[in-house]
């Protein structure tokens, strides 16, 4: 009995040794990458403009999606858009909706489910036959969902996750790529990848009609941005609805809407400089002066430090070339090895035939081959002209140009084209610009004067240096010395001069700072102390301002 229970067992294992080594010999199985049936036969953009169009023509406030007309055999069929998922609701900012954008626009789905971003995540193509769904505003937010009545009024509330599951159907694998293009560039075309715009300053937001309904829900990054009360406040309050502020370098505010159940509601603002990115939300009615709202995604949204594509930290070559001329307003940096020539070819070195309205630079000052390049424009009579064109200065050859511009093609390849070509727009390694104004780094920080005479060019993440002479009281205007009893003044700003002796406000900078670290009501001994500060130019009720993240008294 023993005997055979010995070799029955033995049986097993061989059997079971067989099955384990067949199995190693099947190929583990492919991937399933899922690929949409429906064919979009309209934008994200049209449909909005369809539900505008109706609303205008007919009163309604809800609008059911009708069957579209083939206009090539007249046969009624459904209604289909598709874009790219651009919202997250994992940390809990953002809920129950599912944003969506397309080459021309993007629009928001309502949709009665929590955790759509383990089903949708950023990146994933969607297909989505909205033939019978209703468009409807919530605060004049176009959005799409399904009909309800609120107190008799037609609304537009959630969809049943079940009815959007239906009519809607995945396009290949989640691609998070992103290409960045700047507020009024056209928008290429040449997908897949997930197109943020690029905002510089908050007031190029506009209440436009047209500019509203295309911006609406899009994915917005904002460059250059602090947050108001930084390291001093929390995103939200628990369990409330909180509204935070960034500001840009003109002082400029929009509103981070920001819900007390997210996870990172606790967290303290950063303090510094960078850029923030969400999804752009709306919530205005009829003479809302303020109707822009920001949606964060996660705190990863929030990149203050070494952001790219700043004045600190500019591109290089080979990542304004991966941009592909997306029109994206940034710094870049490479070393200049060439020119065009009058023929209109590229020419490595200095020549006598070079054009003086460009340079070709590259990640190496010994590069040789054109599509390692990308051509930068030396606008006319521009200081850039002037100390960067080879034709006069055969001596840059080699040296390190970086340069703040637009990135769009010039001499038909990739290009950096520049506003003005001031000086507050480029720097070239051992070039002297100017006599003393600094070139706005930390190791030589802008002056006094030439905050003055450029204030209104908006430069951010940048230094300046000077003497603390006084402040801006409330009622009493300039005044140089230290706040008495009755001051109408609580720190938050300082007056600088390139003179510590200076009494005269019109060779002053209006500087805003922290009342705590440097304002001169909690800080008596900084008043004639030189420092360097950092941040950016604004306008202060018409004088020169900056607007100081950071200082250093000296």
């Amino acid at each position: 009995m023993n005997l055979k229970k010995i070799t029955a067992f033995l049986i097993a294992t061989v059997m079971l040794s067989m099955a384990v080594s067949c199995q190693d010999n099947y190929d583990a199985p492919e991937l399933e990458v899922p690929k949409a049936e429906m064919i979009p036969n309209t934008t994200i953009l049209q449909l909005k403009k369809d539900f505008q169009e109706f609303q205008s023509s007919t009163g309604n406030a809800t609008y059911t999606v009708p069957s579209k007309v083939n206009a090539d055999n007249g046969i009624e069929e459904p209604c289909i858009i598709r874009g790219f998922v651009v919202s997250s609701d994992a940390t809990g900012n953002i809920y129950q909706s599912l944003v969506i954008q397309d080459e021309t626009a993007a629009i928001q789905f309502s949709i009665s489910r929590a955790s759509l971003w383990s089903l949708y995540p950023i990146g994933q193509e969607i297909v989505v036959n909205v033939t019978g769904m209703v468009v409807g505003v919530y605060g004049n937010l176009i959005q799409i969902g399904d009909y309800y009545e609120n107190g008799g009024e037609p609304q537009v509330g959630r969809m049943l996750y079940a009815k959007f599951m239906n009519q809607s159907q995945l396009n290949g694998l989640p691609n998070d790529n992103f290409k960045y293009v700047s507020f009024d560039a056209e928008w290429p075309s040449d997908r897949p990848y997930i197109i943020a715009t690029s905002i510089a300053e908050v007031n190029e937001l506009t209440g436009n009609d047209d500019a509203v309904t295309r911006m609406q829900s899009q994915l917005v990054r904002f460059q250059n941005v602090h947050w108001q009360d930084a390291g001093k406040t929390t995103y939200a309050e628990y369990e409330e609805s909180s509204r935070r502020y960034i500001l840009d370098s003109s002082n400029n505010s929009l509103m981070a809407y920001n819900s007390g159940y997210s996870t990172f509601y606790n967290d303290v603002l950063p303090e510094g400089t960078g850029s923030v990115e969400g999804i752009l939300s709306y919530y205005g009615f009829d003479g809302t002066s303020d109707p822009w709202q920001l949606l964060l995604r996660s705190t990863q949204d929030v990149s203050f430090g070494d952001v790219p594509g700043t004045k600190r930290n500019p591109y290089g070559v080979a990542d304004v070339i991966a941009l592909d001329d997306c029109g994206l307003d940034a710094w870049a940096e490479g070393y200049i090895v060439g020119a065009f020539d009058f023929g209109g070819n590229p020419v490595f070195g200095v020549s006598d035939d070079l054009i003086d309205d460009n340079v070709l630079i590259a990640a190496e000052a010994s590069c040789k081959d054109v599509s390692e390049c990308v051509c930068v424009q030396l606008p006319a009579g521009s200081m850039l002209r002037q100390y960067a064109n080879l034709l006069d200065n055969p001596g840059v050859i080699g040296k390190k140009l970086t340069v703040n511009g637009s990135f769009a093609p010039y001499y038909k390849m990739h290009g950096i084209l520049v506003a003005n070509g001031s000086k507050s727009e480029f720097s070239i390694e051992g070039v002297d610009l100017g006599a003393g104004e600094g070139n706005g780094s930390a190791d030589d920080p802008y002056t006094v004067e030439y905050v003055i005479g450029h204030y209104k060019e908006a430069e951010a993440d940048v230094w300046m240096t000077g003497y603390i002479v006084g402040f801006m009281d409330g009622q009493a205007g300039a005044v140089f010395g230290l706040p008495e009893g009755g001051a109408d003044y609580n720190g938050a700003n300082v007056l600088v001069a390139s003179d510590p002796s200076c009494k005269d406000v019109a060779k002053c900078v209006y500087m805003k700072c922290n009342r705590n670290a440097v304002g001169l009501k909690l800080n008596p001994d900084n008043l004639g102390k030189k420092m360097k500060a950092q941040g950016g130019f604004l306008t202060q009720d018409n004088m020169a301002g900056f607007n100081a993240s950071s200082v250093i008294i000296e």
